[in-house]
C-alpha cells in the first residue's frame, strides 16, 4: 500500500509569510511531496450573541486554498475542532470545564480553551458546523481535533506524581450524568476533591469507561453528520498518546476519554499525535507508541509527527525527522503520515517568503520515496 504524506497548515502561515498568495503556498507544498494538506476551520464569532459560535466560519479562506490545492492534485482536509472554544469559553461560563480540586479551567488568551465535553447545547452546534464544512467544502477526508476531555497533554512530561494529575470534568453536569450511568454512586460530598477521592477509590473503571462512551458516543454522531453529507467523506481522528509520561494509575485513556480500540470501529483512520520535541522524547518513543497503538487496535494508523521546534526549548535535527519518517514507512500497519508543520519550512526574509534547508532535505526525502 502506498504511503501518503500529509502536512499541517495554519492560517497564520497563509497570511504572515505568504500574505494570501494561495497558488505560491499550493506551489511550495507541491514541491514538497504531499498528497494532502491538514488546515484548521476558523470559527467567525457574532459578538454578543450566544449560540452563534457555531456556522459562522472562514469560508472563502478555505475555499481558496483549496481550489489552489486542487489545480495542483493536493487534497484539502480541514481539521475542526470540537471540545476548544475560545469565544464559548469567554462568554459562557457553564461551558468551562472542572477539575478534580474543583477549580475552574481558567480563562487564557492561548491558544487552548476547552470546552465541557457534556456540554449537549455546543455538541448540538458542532455538529451543525461539521454538516456545514462538509456541504460547503465538499472534502475527501475531515480530521477531528479536540475531540476529548480537557487534558493539556503537551505538559504531560512534567507530571511526576498522582498529586500533579489535573483530571476534568468534574461539574455538576458531568457528575450528574454519572449519576445516572452509575445509580449507585451518589455526590454526597459538597467537596470537589472529596468526589473525584470517593470515585478513584470505588468507581475508577466506571468512571472511565463512561467518560470512554461519552467520547466514542459522541464521535459516532459526528462520523454520521459526516456521511449523512457526504459518505464518501473519510474522518481522521487526532488521538492523544501519552501513557508513559504519565503516573499509575492514570492512562491518556482515563485522562481522554479516548478509547483507542473503540474509535478505530468508528474513524477511518486514528492519527495519533507523536510531538516528541514538545514532550522532550527521543524519536524511538514515536515507534514504541505507533506498536503499543497497533497491538490495541486493527484500526489504520496515520501518525502526526512535529518536524517544527517552535513549541519547546529543545532543536530539532532534519536528520532526526528524515530518520523518523523513513522508519514509520517501513511500519505494516502505518497508512500515512502527517507532519506538523509547514510554518516550520519557511523563513521570512527581506520581504518574501523563502523556503529553508529543512525544506530542501525533506522534499529530497520524500522524493526518493515515491
Amino acid at each position: 500500500m502506498k504511503k501518503k504524506f500529509y502536512i499541517k497548515l495554519y492560517h497564520h502561515t497563509i497570511a504572515e509569510d505568504y500574505e494570501y498568495n494561495y497558488d505560491l503556498v499550493a506551489e511550495h507544498i507541491a514541491g514538497l511531496g504531499m498528497d494532502g494538506v491538514m488546515t484548521p476551520v476558523v470559527l467567525e464569532h457574532a459578538q454578543g450573541q450566544p449560540g452563534n459560535e457555531s456556522l459562522k466560519f472562514d469560508r472563502e479562506h478555505l475555499i481558496r486554498l483549496k481550489t489552489a490545492l486542487k489545480k495542483r492534485a493536493i487534497d484539502f482536509i480541514p481539521i475542526v475542532q470540537f471540545f476548544q472554544d475560545a469565544y464559548c469559553f469567554e462568554h459562557h461560563i457553564t461551558s468551562r470545564p472542572i477539575n478534580n480540586q474543583g477549580e475552574i479551567y481558567p480563562w487564557t488568551t492561548d491558544w487552548y480553551n476547552p470546552i465541557c465535553p457534556t456540554e449537549r447545547g455546543f455538541q448540538l452546534r458542532r455538529l451543525e458546523l461539521v454538516k456545514e464544512v462538509v456541504r460547503t467544502l465538499k472534502p475527501i477526508a475531515i480530521s477531528l481535533d479536540f475531540l476529548r476531555f480537557p487534558f493539556f497533554w503537551e505538559e504531560s512530561f512534567h507530571i511526576t506524581t498522582i498529586n500533579e494529575v489535573e483530571e476534568y470534568c468534574f461539574c455538576s453536569r458531568c457528575l450528574e450524568q454519572f449519576q445516572r450511568a452509575v445509580p449507585s454512586f451518589s455526590a454526597k460530598e459538597s467537596d470537589t476533591h472529596n468526589i473525584a477521592e470517593h470515585i478513584y477509590n470505588t468507581y475508577a473503571d466506571k468512571w472511565v469507561e463512561w467518560k470512554t462512551r461519552v467520547i466514542a458516543d459522541y464521535c459516532q454522531e459526528v462520523v454520521n453528520a459526516v456521511k449523512s453529507e457526504s459518505p464518501q467523506t473519510q474522518t481522521f481522528f487526532q488521538l492523544v498518546a501519552v501513557d508513559e509520561m504519565l503516573p499509575s494509575p492514570f492512562t491518556t485513556e482515563w485522562l481522554t476519554g479516548q478509547n483507542a480500540q473503540r474509535l478505530a470501529s468508528i474513524v477511518d483512520f486514528l492519527s495519533p499525535m507523536l510531538y516528541h520535541n514538545v514532550l522532550e522524547q527521543k524519536p524511538e518513543w514515536v515507534i514504541r507508541t505507533v506498536h503499543n497503538l497497533a497491538k490495541k487496535t486493527e484500526g489504520t494508523l496515520l501518525p502526526t509527527i512535529q518536524i517544527s521546534d517552535r513549541f519547546a526549548g529543545l532543536s530539532l535535527k532534519t536528520e532526526e525527522i528524515i530518520r523518523l519518517i523513513e522508519n514509520l514507512t517501513l511500519q505494516p500497519q502505518v497508512n500515512g503520515i502527517a507532519m506538523f508543520h509547514f510554518g516550520a519550512l519557511v523563513d521570512w526574509l527581506y520581504h518574501k517568503v523563502v523556503l529553508n534547508e529543512k525544506y530542501n532535505a525533506l522534499a529530497q526525502m520524500l522524493g526518493s520515496l515515491r
